[in-house]
């Protein structure tokens, strides 16, 4: 009866814990951490349970987060387009971009 009531109130403290519990030994006091997830233990960082999704480029749940699942970055050099710094957007800064243009 005692075993299967500490077995309860241990998935109790997993349920309440979100999937951590720390049992700590009465003699000694050594401390045993359990999780019922897939977690680092020493960060404590846990992720969901493992699906197909995760490891697919093509879900917003496995795509890269710095490319979106696509395999390439588009970025902006600034120093490629403002070919002169010191100077205005009116005193030709950016090559073609000038009143001779008429648009901007």
């Amino acid at each position: 009866a005692l075993r299967q009531r500490l077995a309860e109130s241990f998935e109790a403290a997993l349920r309440l814990a979100e999937g951590r519990a720390i049992a700590v030994e009465h003699d000694s006091g050594t401390e045993h951490m359990f999780n019922a997830r897939y977690a680092c233990p020493l960060c404590h960082y846990s992720i969901s349970e493992l699906e197909p999704r995760l490891f697919s480029f093509n879900s917003p749940q496995g795509a890269c987060p710095s490319c979106d699942g696509i395999g390439q970055q588009e970025f902006f050099d600034p120093a490629r387009v403002v070919a002169f710094p010191s100077l205005s957007l009116a005193g030709g800064a950016i090559k073609g971009w000038d009143r001779r243009n008429g648009y901007y």
